[in-house]
């Protein structure tokens, strides 16, 4: 029995959020390391941590923006999977 159209609608229709969610967290990871570049800077500059507490702020604020990272490599499988779902389910269909 081959697939519907509107199942192959409903599945582009999803791969295309999922492509969408991936973008959007790719924009957001330049942005995330030039705010904690600039968070970093001015605590450097306003001179209310010591050079130890700075480090450990830049280790933070490190940590902080490899969560986006984390998050792109998430929405990229994610992508990933469901266009082998996809694509594994059209063979079998068809």
């Amino acid at each position: 029995m081959p697939t519907s159209v509107a199942g192959k609608v409903l599945m582009w229709i999803g791969i295309g959020f999922f492509g969408l969610i991936a973008l959007l967290d790719a924009i957001t990871l330049p942005v995330e390391y030039n705010a904690s570049n600039r968070a970093l800077k001015i605590l450097e500059q306003s001179e209310i941590l010591d050079k130890e507490e700075t480090e450990k702020a830049k280790k933070v604020l490190m940590a902080a923006a490899l969560t986006y990272v984390a998050s792109l490599v998430n929405s990229l499988l994610n992508l990933l999977r469901f266009i082998l779902v996809f694509a594994m389910h059209s063979k079998k269909r068809d």
